[in-house]
């Protein structure tokens, strides 16, 4: 007996399936660097100004665009590894060497396989928190950085 879906919507073929299981992340300042270290979440928003010039008696549009700036989040669970270099030359607002290479080599179920490596220079922090809950008792870093480059390398 053939069925049909209730909502009368055909059923999509699978594409196929894409993992990052191989995901990882260094945070590096100098000679010194992080790997990993319980990284538990990463956001980075990249934005450039981008505003709109008028001439007077013309119906022309001038773009004036402004240099790039980055935003960056970063949870992690204090551990025993910690890398106090990295972290020193990250909090120095004089010192904006730091970089965060997040690289992923994905696989699929058919054989195929790709992934990608950002790149994110000029790491400064800007921002810190910490905190813990009475039931996993892990004491959980939040870092706030910018960052004034990002390359996607192939």
């Amino acid at each position: 007996m053939a069925s049909t879906d209730i909502f009368n919507r055909r059923q999509a073929d699978t594409g196929g399936v894409i993992t990052s299981d191989s995901i990882r992340g260094v945070l590096s300042s100098g000679t010194n660097s992080w790997v990993g270290v319980l990284i538990q979440s990463f956001t980075a928003t990249y934005t450039q100004q981008n505003r709109p010039l008028y001439k007077l008696g013309s119906n022309r549009m001038y773009r004036v665009v402004g240099r790039p700036e980055g935003q960056m989040q970063i949870g992690r669970i204090r551990g025993y590894s910690d890398n106090l270099a990295v972290e020193e030359a990250l909090f120095d607002v004089c010192n904006t060497s730091g970089t965060l290479v997040i690289q992923a080599n994905s696989g699929t179920c058919n054989g195929e396989s790709g992934g990608f490596k950002l790149v994110f220079g000029g790491l400064s922090v800007v921002s810190y928190s910490l905190q813990t809950d009475a039931n996993s008792l892990l004491v959980m870093e939040n870092l706030s950085l910018t960052f004034n480059y990002l390359a996607r390398v192939k």
